[in-house]
């Protein structure tokens, strides 16, 4: 009886249950021999059943943590996926601000040449170049918060993107530790 009660504990339940089946058939046991064997395999049954709930059980907290870290990237790269548009905007905006100030600039040293070869209304072209070079100020300063805006949101978005590695190691590291 000690080698049939061995073989049935290191096989599956559906083997044990065929087995004990088997074993009935085949052999005469005694009432309290059967009574307790049939006792014995009923509790290793209920055993594994309590252990395969709680496996199901963190099974299932493992993928709602799963979804919740996915929904959590998601949300990450949708974000990122502004900041970057935002990024795009800014460096376009501070091209034509180049452009402007460069066009300004050009119209400054052209009053300056025209000063200086004519001299008609020298406080008239004095306003002129007053004016021109109040708007080069200007378009200088707004290029500057502009730069100041793009490097700004560049580490914001180098911050997401560490952000996301984080989630994908984590939710990697969760879901490879939960089986």
């Amino acid at each position: 009886m000690s080698f049939t009660k061995a073989f049935l504990t290191s096989c599956s339940i559906g083997t044990k249950l065929d087995a004990l089946v088997q074993s009935v058939d085949s052999q005469a046991y005694p009432t309290d021999d059967v009574q307790a064997f049939v006792k014995d395999q009923l509790q290793e049954l209920r055993t594994d059943m309590l252990r395969f709930e709680e496996v199901a059980a963190d099974g299932r907290k493992a993928q709602e943590a799963n979804a919740t870290l996915n929904q959590k990237v998601e949300a990450e790269q949708r974000h990122t996926q502004q900041l970057t548009e935002q990024i795009r905007d800014l460096q376009r905006n501070e091209k034509d601000l180049k452009a402007r100030q460069v066009q300004l600039e050009c119209q400054l040293a052209n009053a300056n040449e025209i000063i200086r070869v004519q001299d008609p209304e020298p406080s008239a072209l004095n306003k002129e170049i007053a004016d021109l070079q109040q708007r080069l100020k200007s378009v200088e300063k707004e290029r500057t918060a502009k730069e100041a805006e793009v490097a700004d949101l560049g580490r914001k978005m180098e911050k997401r993107n560490h952000k996301l590695a984080d989630y994908d190691v984590s939710d990697f590291t969760t879901t490879s530790c939960a089986f």
